[in-house]
């Protein structure tokens, strides 16, 4: 896990010092050294290294490079310096972000091709790879992954992103000359002015909206590479094309065929996504999908799970909350087990975690993730292990039951029975849970739902449905294989993978997601419907391949998870976010009637406008002090 970040376009002498900068704002994601190489078309290629980029600022380079590469390193695989990056083999320089997990299988395969090694990590098999296949090669590699490739030769720099977007790419194209960097506030310390879009604005702050279009972000002039995605960028121009698609939901098996094909893939990547040359550890929840990768890491470590640690946050006013299960469940599978008790709130801590997340958050709830992190990373721990993708992986959510029954009715299935017993095993009240599935299957419906006074701070129901960023969001459902599209690839779970990236990186963490992987999707893809839901309980096959699991978390359908939104924990947000609401041209510019209406908000509401002033105002760790001040 790393940062990278460049430049590629006409000779430009203050490229590389931009390129430093981006390095700069984004040196948590990298805290182990930092490098820089350069390129002209006379020239071969400049490098320098040094423990973090602010050393690499007074090194003089070239004034007429058109491609600069920068990283921030840090190191997971290969801890020596034969990993540094950028890493460069004649013509080709490479910066990666992310892991490939197959890299010692393909390495293998690449020497008996006859390819040496100087190093012992996956940059380097990358980057042997590309040079022998190129794009082509992105359809052997299993992972997370965001990294660039320039080609001095061609001229042309080369960019891709993993299926699924674990790991962030964004963008900045001028007239002739491209940027790109791991983070939006990268960009924007190069040169790119802060400027938020208003319609991202208005939909974040009125309907929880949290994605703003394909390659669209809450910040005007930056651009985000789509999952799944290549870029090409040359002299003559962009061109950007899909690599990779989602498994389509073939559901061809079923019963037990289906339990022990998941079991087996989903013990694979488990083993996988333990390799490492760092410390990990895992979040357990005490729910099925944090259990399961605890239970099996454990079964994959053997004897050495002993040392292996499991991480809860306790999060007050959950009075049923999985404490006690993830306690049962880390005992159980022989691993050390940590408490972790949430200190006191201050607003510097919600300010911190606003501006390391850089999109408002629909609501307050991540903040107790924001304090685990922060916790794991004090205890000297560098890579984590979470549950995030189980209920993409299995159609877990309550609203998938919908487009589950219909697909079991197109097959011609009697649904009757099964619909009776989801209803008694719902993990939401019923009302809830019908609402939520009014909501995600009607967008007229989850306008209302956020809307409920009829209108927003001046913007009627219709006029925000209107919004091409809401409009975007809220469509592409429809049946299974096009509703489950959109989880992935739209809504729900590029929002956990970007607040699993930005808040683990900003304690320098790497955040890996065993259950979003696409081999292990396969499996699940070809899993029959009526299997995800059988006995009406969600996600039962995971239930039903770990009998090894406690029964009272194995069939537990009640989850709450780090989630916490307490509006009394956070009282100062309200006179804050009046205070800076009032002081911000864009929240003035888009809700000319804020400060009158203030009151009339619901904490929700008024916690979304508190973020968008925040970020308005303050993009890195250097302007968190001052804010806070000011808010305190």
């Amino acid at each position: 896990m790393c940062g990278i970040a460049g430049y590629f376009g006409p000779a430009d002498p203050d490229a590389p010092a931009r390129v430093i900068r981006m390095l700069i704002a984004q040196n948590h994601r990298g805290p182990d050294s930092a490098g820089i190489a350069l390129r002209c078309r006379e020239n071969p290629w400049q490098t320098e290294f040094a423990l973090t980029p602010n050393l690499l600022s007074s090194t003089p380079f070239d004034s007429h490079a058109e491609c600069v590469l920068g990283h921030n390193l840090l190191a997971i695989q290969d801890t020596s310096d034969a990993s540094r990056q950028p890493m460069i083999d004649g013509n080709l320089a490479l910066v990666f972000n992310g892991e490939i997990y197959n890299f010692v299988e393909l390495r293998a395969d690449l020497q008996k091709q006859g390819v040496h090694f100087r190093s012992q990590g996956d940059t380097e098999v990358l980057l042997q790879l590309w040079k022998l296949r190129g794009p082509d090669c992105l359809s052997d590699l299993r992972g997370m992954f965001a990294f660039a490739v320039f080609d001095a030769r061609r001229r042309v720099l080369w960019a891709a992103r993993d299926p699924f977007g674990i790991k962030p790419f964004y963008y900045h194209r001028a007239a002739r000359s491209f940027q790109f960097a791991s983070e939006i506030r990268a960009l924007h310390a190069a040169s790119v002015p802060r400027k938020l879009c208003p319609t991202a604005v208005v939909a974040s702050t009125a309907m929880g909206v949290n994605a703003f279009g394909e390659g669209q972000t809450f910040y005007e002039g930056i651009d985000e590479l789509p999952p799944g995605h290549l870029l090409e960028a040359s002299d003559n121009g962009i061109e950007i094309r899909a690599h990779s698609s989602l498994p389509e939901p073939i559901g061809d098996l079923t019963d037990q065929d289906a339990t022990a094909a998941l079991r087996a893939a989903t013990e694979e990547s488990v083993r996988l996504h333990l390799r490492s040359r760092r410390k990990i550890a895992t979040c357990l929840s005490g729910g099925l999908d944090s259990s399961t990768i605890a239970t099996l890491v454990a079964a994959a470590l053997g004897e050495s799970r002993h040392d292996f640690q499991t991480f809860t946050i306790c999060t007050a006013g959950q009075q049923d909350s999985e404490l006690e299960l993830a306690s049962l469940v880390a005992r159980q599978a022989g691993l050390r087990h940590a408490l972790v008790e949430p200190p006191d709130i201050a607003p510097r801590d919600v300010l911190e975690m606003t501006v390391a997340y850089e999109v408002p958050n629909h609501v307050i709830g991540p903040i107790n993730q924001f304090f685990l992190l922060r916790e794991i990373a004090a205890a000297g721990i560098t890579v984590v292990l979470d549950g995030q993708g189980g209920d993409e992986l299995l159609s877990g959510y309550p609203w998938f039951i919908p487009v589950l029954l219909q697909e079991l009715t197109e097959r011609g299935r009697d649904v009757a029975t099964l619909q009776e017993q989801l209803r008694q095993r719902l993990p939401l009240e019923a009302q809830t849970a019908a609402s939520f599935n009014e909501m995600f299957h009607d967008p007229e419906a989850w306008v209302r739902s956020f809307v409920w006074q009829g209108e927003f701070l001046g913007w009627s129901r219709d006029r925000l449905l209107g919004l091409r960023p809401v409009q975007w969001y809220l469509g592409g459902g429809g049946q299974l294989r096009a509703f489950r599209r959109r989880e992935y690839l739209r809504a729900e779970l590029q929002y956990l993978l970007r607040q699993e990236d930005r808040l683990g990186m900003w304690f320098g963490l790497e955040c890996r997601v065993p259950l979003v992987d696409r081999p292990l999707v396969e499996v699940a893809s070809r899993i029959d419907p009526g299997w995800l839901i059988h006995d009406g309980y969600l996600k039962y096959p995971f239930r039903d391949m770990m009998p090894q699991l406690p029964e009272r978390v194995r069939w537990n359908t009640r989850k709450r998870g780090f989630w916490e939104t307490e509006p009394g924990r956070f009282a100062w947000v309200s006179p804050a976010g009046r205070k800076l609401a009032g002081d911000s041209p864009c929240l003035r510019e888009v809700f000319p009637t804020i400060a009158d209406k203030w009151g009339t908000l619901s904490f929700d509401q008024q916690w979304r406008l508190f973020q968008v002033a925040v970020l308005e105002r303050c993009a890195g760790r250097g302007q968190l002090d001052s804010l806070a001040a000011e808010v305190e």
